[in-house]
C-alpha cells in the first residue's frame, strides 16, 4: 500500500552545482511564480472568523479550473451524499470551508510547476505527494490530540516544504545532488545541502513565504520543522504549530523511506515528544494511536487524489 503511493520516480542523479552557479540561481526566486492569488484570499478566508460560505463561494466561482475541482471533489465518492450537486454553493456546503481552502491551496502548490520540465515535474509530484501525506497526518493528529487547531496545521504540513520545490525549479540539472529524494532528512543531509547548494531548504522556504507574504505560521514552519525544540527555546509564536508539523513530517519520511509504518521508532521525533509536553499518558497514546493515524491520513491522500479534482 505504501509502495503504491509512494514509489520514487527519480532514478540516481549525482550532478553537482558550484555554490557561485546556484548563487545565481537563488536570484530566479523572487521572479518564480507565487501561489494563485485566489489560494493566498482562499487561505485568509479560512482564518477569518467573520467569513460565510457565501464568501468563498464568491471567491473561487471567478476560477473556472478551482471551481470546477470543487464539483468533482463534492460529487466524488469521499463526500456524495445523496444526489450529485450541480451548484457551486452546493458543493461548498457539502464540503465545508476548511475542506475547500485545503483544495484551493493543494491547486496553488501544484501549479507552481505546472510549466516545467517533465523531469522536474516529475521530482516536484514526489514531494507534493509527501507534502500532502505530511499535512493529512498533521490533521490526524491535531484531531486525536485535540490541539485546537482549526484547518491551518493541513496548510503548513501543504507548504512546509516549498525550500525543496524551490530547489527543484531553480536548479533542476543539480538538485539531486543537495536532495537525493531518500526521504533521509537528518542533520547530515541538511549540512549535505549547505555543502552542495550553499544554503538549505528550510531557509529558502521561509525566503519564499517572506517574498510572497504568506501567512508567518507558514513561514516559521518552513524554517524550523527540522527544529522544533529551537522554536519552543526562542519562545517563538507558534512553536506548537511548528512541533506539529515537525512530528508529521518525521513520520511522512519514516513512510515514504521504508513503505510501512510498523517498527516507527518515535523516541527519535523531537515534535511528538515536545507535543506530549512530558506527560506520559499522552505519550503513550501518541505511540498507541501512530499506526492508526498514518493508515488513516494515507488513506485519506490516496482518496482525495482518487478523486481526480487535484
Amino acid at each position: 500500500m505504501f509502495l503504491t503511493l509512494f514509489r520514487k520516480v527519480l532514478g540516481p542523479n549525482q550532478a553537482h552545482v558550484s555554490k557561485s552557479v546556484f548563487g545565481k540561481a537563488m536570484a530566479k526566486i523572487a521572479h518564480l511564480p507565487s501561489l494563485p492569488d485566489t489560494s493566498t484570499r482562499a487561505m485568509a478566508l479560512a482564518n477569518d472568523p467573520g467569513a460565510t460560505l457565501a464568501d468563498f463561494s464568491n471567491l473561487i466561482k471567478r476560477d473556472g479550473a478551482i471551481a470546477t475541482a470543487t464539483l468533482k471533489l463534492a460529487n466524488s465518492p469521499m463526500y456524495r451524499v445523496g444526489k450529485p450537486v450541480e451548484e457551486l454553493h452546493q458543493a461548498v456546503l457539502r464540503l465545508g470551508l476548511r475542506t475547500c481552502s485545503d483544495l484551493v491551496a493543494s491547486i496553488g502548490m501544484r501549479g507552481l510547476f505546472r510549466n516545467a520540465k517533465r523531469e522536474t515535474v516529475e521530482r516536484c509530484e514526489l514531494l507534493w505527494r509527501h507534502s500532502f501525506f505530511t499535512a493529512s497526518l498533521a490533521t490526524q493528529i491535531n484531531v486525536a490530540l485535540k490541539l485546537g487547531f482549526c484547518g491551518e496545521e493541513f496548510t503548513a504540513g501543504l507548504l512546509h516544504d516549498l525550500g525543496r520545490f524551490m530547489i527543484a525549479l531553480v536548479v533542476p540539472t543539480g538538485a539531486d545532488a543537495g536532495d537525493p529524494l531518500d526521504f533521509n532528512e537528518d542533520e547530515q543531509r541538511m549540512a549535505q545541502e549547505e555543502q552542495v547548494l550553499g544554503t538549505n531548504h528550510c531557509a529558502l522556504g521561509f525566503r519564499y513565504c517572506q517574498l510572497n507574504s504568506l501567512p508567518p505560521s507558514v513561514a516559521l514552519c518552513n524554517l524550523m520543522h527540522h527544529e522544533p525544540g529551537e522554536a519552543v527555546k526562542q519562545g517563538r509564536e507558534g512553536y506548537q504549530l511548528v512541533s506539529l508539523i515537525a512530528a508529521a513530517d518525521h513520520i511522512a519520511n519514516y513512510v515514504h523511506r521504508t513503505h510501512r509504518i510498523k517498527d516507527y521508532d518515535a523516541t527519535l521525533n523531537e515534535g511528538l515528544a515536545l507535543l506530549a509536553c512530558g506527560d506520559r499518558v499522552r505519550w503513550d497514546k501518541l505511540i498507541n494511536d501512530m499506526p492508526q493515524l498514518a493508515k488513516a491520513a494515507l488513506r485519506t491522500t490516496r482518496e482525495v487524489l482518487k478523486t481526480g479534482a487535484i
